[in-house]
């Protein structure tokens, strides 16, 4: 692994468990054992250092998702096992680093939101034609209108004027919205399909 990945890998971690603004230079410097200068030499700034996580973050989450929709069996599984994931990130994230995002690093911030705007919905569009072609989900909405309400309310979990991070916890955040989300879109038989799957549902009941 080169030292520019190992910085990224690490630091990561950093910001994960502790936040972005408490977590200095010097931190991630010490947390690789290396110099300040060797880190500047290859990370030029905080800024571009966290903007570098996002993208690396983003680019593996894409990948993630696209694995779990190849091993689905259909849309219903897809849905649970890609808010499996996002919920299992969101756990080993503290409320602190989307806060400090939104508030200290707007440009990284709205990197963050066009991903929701583009490729989610791209997904859950995907997700809810593919569920109305193989019956599970109902054929009387529209994927593209019903898509672009689930990345806005997806966006608005994430809002602190909406859902404090000291108030709610985000992966339950998840969880509910995707009961929300499926509840109103399932056929009978999707629901009975459903409850087949409640045990590993994280969360979702009929």
């Amino acid at each position: 692994m080169s030292t520019h990945q190992q910085i990224i890998e690490r630091a990561e971690s950093l910001f994960f468990r502790f936040g972005v603004k408490s977590v200095t230079m010097d931190d991630v410097a010490n947390e690789l054992g290396i110099s300040k200068k060797t880190l500047y030499q290859v990370v030029p700034t905080k800024a571009d250092l966290i903007d570098q996580i996002v993208d690396n973050h983003i680019r593996a989450e894409v990948a993630m998702i696209e694995d779990q929709r190849a091993q689905a069996v259909n849309a219903i599984d897809e849905m649970l096992a890609v808010s499996r994931m996002v919920g299992d990130t969101l756990r080993r994230m503290t409320p602190l680093l989307l806060f400090d995002l939104r508030k200290y690093y707007r440009q990284t911030w709205v990197k963050i939101n066009q991903l929701h705007r583009d490729h989610i919905y791209q997904i859950i569009r995907t997700n809810l034609e593919k569920g109305q072609a193989e019956g599970l989900y109902r054929p009387d909405f529209d994927a593209a209108v019903i898509a672009r309400l689930y990345v806005i309310k997806a966006l608005a979990l994430i809002d602190e004027k909406y859902f404090p991070h000291d108030q709610y916890d985000k992966a339950d955040l998840v969880a509910n919205h995707l009961t929300y989300h499926l509840h109103g879109v399932l056929t009978e038989a999707g629901r009975q399909y459903l409850q087949t799957q409640s045990s590993c549902a994280s969360g979702i009941s009929s």
